[in-house]
């Protein structure tokens, strides 16, 4: 992973160089032109004689974010620019897959993983279990109660339907 540190800050920083030695001309024509009607050149902040700017510029294209503040001027920067960005888009793969590679598990650890996986699918498929005889075993009970019930219903009915048969003997 260091290697790939020292790739990036060396990569950053050459192209900041080559960022500030094609924008520069601009600066110093810039520089030049107020110069040539007297007026004091102070120097721009947001200008790429700056070297910091270059860097700022750079790291900015490289991560892709793109504020907008500083864009290259001439052919050149505009090449450095993109390159920044394809350089940015590479390192940012390659950390992507280290990091994925990284949280990959480990043979031994896969094999722990499947066997608490399965002992909770057994464990889920006992409690499923124990629900499906819990209910049966209500059903069971009610189609019980309810022949039972249907057995006295029964009963009850006969004997009234015998009732109702006999001839009465009070006068």
């Amino acid at each position: 992973f260091s290697a790939l540190l020292s790739v990036t800050t060396y990569g950053v920083l050459a192209l900041a160089y080559a960022f500030h030695l094609c924008e520069r001309e601009r600066a110093l024509l810039r520089r030049d032109a107020l110069s040539d009607v007297g007026l004091a050149y102070e120097g721009d902040f947001w200008s790429a004689d700056f070297f910091p700017n270059c860097v700022y510029v750079i790291l900015v294209t490289f991560t892709t974010v793109g504020y907008g503040d500083m864009s290259p001027y001439t052919w050149g920067g505009r090449i450095v620019a993109l390159s920044a960005s394809l350089f940015g888009i590479t390192i940012t793969s390659i950390i992507t897959g280290i990091m994925a590679g990284s949280l990959q598990l480990a043979e031994s650890e896969a094999r722990f993983m499947w066997l608490v996986d399965r002992s909770l699918r057994e464990k889920q498929l006992k409690e499923w279990a124990v629900r499906a005889l819990q209910r049966a075993w209500r059903l069971k009970l009610v189609a019980r109660e309810m022949r039972e019930a249907a057995a006295r219903a029964m009963l009850v009915r006969s004997a009234r339907s015998s009732r109702a048969s006999r001839p009465s003997s009070e006068p």
